[in-house]
């Protein structure tokens, strides 16, 4: 069976909160100035030369070249119980693993514990080979809330169950290392505020996107790079990319990177680090193409970077990017629109990322087939309801020339709730 698409007939939510939708949005593409003004260097440093010459064939972005990164997608040792009142204050201690979970996988659409609320508990063992630098452990999603322990020590917990989060780093040391998990599908205000049971879809619970490992040998690492477009128009075109950094202590004040776009280095910048990120203003793309629904081009961005006396890359990323605008336009009916790059016509469905059998868990094919069926009937556009949907699967519409609305975590929300100083927080930290 084909996960659920609807019509976008179907009744809208309040307007508030399609504003929140927006400001959600507007807070992901929007970026301002950090620190000090950027001092461009007149000479590449070495590092400069360690661009890689085939940015497209990573194969899922953002890729990190110079970064271990594994899988820990698989089975999982796994306990259920519904008689913890409280899962944040759970004694690891007395839980004996008598069952097996995959990894991804909504536990609650399974066999044994269908439609069942409770608290999951995972558990597997990672090895670290090193002793220098350090690793870290990157969640797609874990629903609706969950704890995160590394040899019995709770380093975190997150709610707001389809949002991806990252473990802070661990200083390396080489050998086995026990990570186990706790999850909790149960509706609670203080843990998952987001998350009500009157909305229209079900919330499954688990781990339900994939988790990697990063392991990283020097102690500074870029999270993510984030790529605005400015007013593409297919020629000189421009962007800016604010860059986010990760260490396990404290973060330097100022790094050195460099960049590349389609394998051309382009230059190098001395970057001033304020609360984890920096920004390079401006990068021209050489030959840029327009995304499009009918091309659907990409561009590739590399970045490098340096710290201190070390002129070599000590961690280095490449992000894929598309470029394109969405703006208000005016039809020749002098009707105001919605635009990317220019097109006005959207025609589409609503979709939510579940499956009757598998739950919020999809597998590529589902997917895939979906999009088949909206390319198949003339679509262009998908409103990804009611949550932020797989990355993977925003990836794919991206490949297929699909245009996407993506919305934050809600429906029908009242206005008590939208105007709860703690409810519009969590929003904008999905």
């Amino acid at each position: 069976m084909m996960s659920a698409l609807r019509g976008t007939r179907e009744q809208l939510p309040s307007m508030l909160f399609v504003v929140l939708s927006l400001l959600y949005l507007a807070a992901l593409l929007s970026c301002g100035a950090a620190g000090s003004p950027n001092r461009v260097h007149q000479s590449l440093p070495v590092f400069a030369a360690d661009a890689p010459t085939n940015m497209d064939t990573c194969g899922r972005y953002p890729c990190w070249p110079n970064a271990k990164v594994a899988s820990l997608d698989g089975y999982w040792d796994f306990y259920f119980t519904a008689n913890i009142s409280d899962p944040a204050e759970i004694d690891l201690s007395k839980i004996q693993f008598n069952d097996t979970m995959a990894v991804p996988a909504s536990f609650d659409a399974t066999p044994r514990y269908a439609g069942v609320r409770g608290t999951g508990i995972y558990r597997r063992a990672v090895y670290i080979g090193s002793d220098t630098g350090f690793w870290r452990l990157k969640f797609e999603a874990c629903s609706l809330w969950c704890a995160v322990y590394v040899d019995g020590k709770k380093l975190m917990e997150h709610s707001n169950g389809y949002s991806p989060f990252w473990l802070k780093g661990i200083p390396s040391v080489s050998g086995k290392h026990e990570i186990v998990v706790v999850t909790d599908n149960r509706f609670d205000d203080t843990r998952t505020i987001l998350q009500k049971p009157s909305y229209d879809f079900y919330q499954y619970g688990g781990i339900i996107r994939r988790v990697t490992l990063h392991e990283h040998t020097y102690n500074i690492s870029i999270q993510g790079a984030d790529v605005m477009t400015q007013s593409p128009t297919g020629a000189e075109d421009e962007v800016s990319v604010r860059i986010r950094f990760h260490a396990p202590d404290t973060l330097p004040s100022e790094v050195s990177v460099a960049y590349a776009v389609d394998n051309q280095v382009i230059g190098t910048v001395q970057l001033h680090i304020v609360s984890g990120e920096a920004t390079i203003a401006k990068i021209k793309v050489p030959n840029a193409t327009l995304w499009s629904p009918a091309n659907p081009a990409f561009h590739y961005l590399y970045i490098a970077l340096a710290v201190g006396s070390i002129r070599a890359t000590q961690d280095s990323i490449i992000v894929r990017f598309g470029l394109r605008t969405v703006s208000s336009c005016q039809r020749e009916t002098s009707e105001w629109t919605l635009c990317v790059n220019g097109i006005d016509k959207l025609l589409g469905f609503s979709r939510h990322d579940a499956h009757p059998q598998y739950g919020a868990t999809l597998n590529r094919q589902q997917w895939m087939q979906d999009l088949q069926i909206l390319k198949d009937m003339g679509g262009n556009y998908l409103r990804l309801v009611h949550y932020p949907h797989d990355p993977e699967f925003l990836a794919l519409c991206d490949d297929m020339g699909i245009l996407v609305w993506q919305e934050n975590l809600g429906w029908g929300n009242s206005a008590s709730e939208l105007t709860n100083p703690k409810f519009v927080d969590a929003l904008l930290q999905v």
